[in-house]
């Protein structure tokens, strides 16, 4: 087995600007000696090869994007339960499928 990563979405999420790992970076944020060490996601191929390879120099706090992905998930997980019981309970799916649809998702 592998190594267990302590992120959520290193080694599984690609950027859609140049198809480059998602990775971590790390920071020190308040005084010197008392910071409180806070991770960034962002793209690998911007970090490590620049600009010129890659535009996108976003990043993201990886603490608050990994609890915005981890409660879209479980509201997703949800409503599939809720579909999933409504045909165990009375027999039919409800309205719409039971699933609250989203940006991307097929009609």
């Amino acid at each position: 087995m592998g190594r267990e990563s302590k992120s959520l979405l290193t080694g599984l999420g690609r950027y859609t600007v140049c198809g480059a790992n998602i990775q971590i970076i790390g920071g020190v944020s308040g005084a010197p000696g008392k910071g409180k060490r806070i991770y960034y996601y962002e793209c690998s191929y911007h970090h490590n090869r620049g600009p010129t390879v890659c535009s996108n120099d976003h990043k993201e706090r990886m603490d608050a994007f990994d609890d915005a992905v981890l409660e879209t998930e479980l509201k997703r997980i949800n409503c599939e339960l809720d579909a999933l019981i409504a045909v165990v309970v009375k027999g039919k799916p409800p309205p719409g499928g039971g699933r609250d649809r989203g940006p991307g998702d097929p009609d």
